[in-house]
């Protein structure tokens, strides 16, 4: 059976490749395929490898190092991930020279906030000769769901998916002994939490 020996930090070459797919592209499924594993049943083995402390030590490890390198706490990004999640798009906005509409500013008048919130910027020729700008903006219900899925909001979701993967990588003989306690623990997270329930936006 390859990759059975275990290196200081107990995880197999398979294990480590696992580990450093995850962090890379943080879909375990993906990473289960691109360190070898077998393509049948991916979710499955991924969720049998996540159960490993030792490699989810590890993965904590990297994303540490990551976080290190990049200069960045996890603050920084709830933070950061706010201003993509709640910008206000009418502060593009001031008044013409006469008063009649309504125009966009300069790109870099903007308040600070909705600044960073910009992903892509390009000049666009305007019919009097001058240059307007096209903006996109921070996709905001991704930037929402995030934040919420940091702050632990969407709870009961998690709770059915870890269910429904226990499930299905149990034996037959072990499903009816284990589905109760399993049925109770989403039944109890149903209870004590709710799920709150867009896209790019371009200014031209």
């Amino acid at each position: 059976m390859p990759n059975v020996v275990k290196d200081a930090d107990g995880l197999t070459d398979q294990w480590r490749e696992f580990a450093h797919r995850y962090v890379e592209h943080w879909d375990q499924q993906r990473a289960v395929i691109e360190a070898g594993f077998s393509e049948n049943g991916t979710k499955q083995t991924a969720y049998r490898l996540m159960k490993r402390p030792e490699i989810r030590a590890y993965v904590n490890k990297l994303i540490e190092k990551r976080n290190e390198r990049a200069d960045l706490s996890a603050d920084q990004i709830v933070n950061e991930l706010r201003m993509l999640a709640c910008y206000d798009l009418t502060e593009v906005l001031i008044d013409s020279e006469d008063g009649n509409a309504a125009v966009m500013q300069d790109p870099r008048k903007l308040p600070e906030d909705l600044r960073r919130a910009i992903v892509k910027m390009k000049s666009v020729p305007l019919a009097d000769g001058k240059i307007g700008y096209e903006l996109t903006f921070a996709d905001k219900l991704r930037a929402l769901e995030m934040l919420a899925r940091h702050l632990q909001m969407f709870k009961e979701t998690l709770v059915i998916e870890n269910v429904i993967s226990v499930v299905r990588g149990m034996d037959d003989s072990d499903l009816d002994r284990r589905l109760a306690e399993l049925e109770r623990i989403v039944a109890e997270a149903a209870n004590a939490y709710s799920s709150p329930g867009a896209g790019a936006a371009a200014i031209h």
